[in-house]
């Protein structure tokens, strides 16, 4: 028996472990493009699993679990900005990784 949870990027990776030192350094620097992400909490993901195992009719079901929105790399960009004195960019490096060899398909 099986299912399958397939969240989508953490909001938990904002954290200060992780992607937090590029945000307390007000630079987001990614390979993203114009993409857009609908962020997810990991409790939300725990909730989902909870509902997956404890209720009837999940079994061979897979789920892609997102935020409420899809949001640009400009728009989080944006949503660190608001705070007081604090200025936030994003830096597109999907040229640099291409530069050093990387090619896009």
């Amino acid at each position: 028996d099986w299912t399958i949870l397939r969240p989508n990027w953490f909001m938990d990776n904002f954290h200060p472990g992780w992607m937090g030192a590029m945000v307390k350094a007000g630079t987001l620097a990614l390979p993203a493009g114009d993409a857009r992400v609908s962020f997810i909490a990991a409790e939300d993901i725990g909730e989902a699993a909870a509902v997956a195992l404890t209720e009837e009719g999940h079994l061979e079901r897979a789920y892609t679990l997102t935020g409420p929105e899809s949001l640009s790399w400009e728009e989080v960009a944006a949503h660190f900005a608001c705070r007081p004195h604090f200025r936030m960019k994003l830096e597109d490096v999907f040229d640099c990784i291409q530069f050093r060899g990387f090619r896009q398909e």
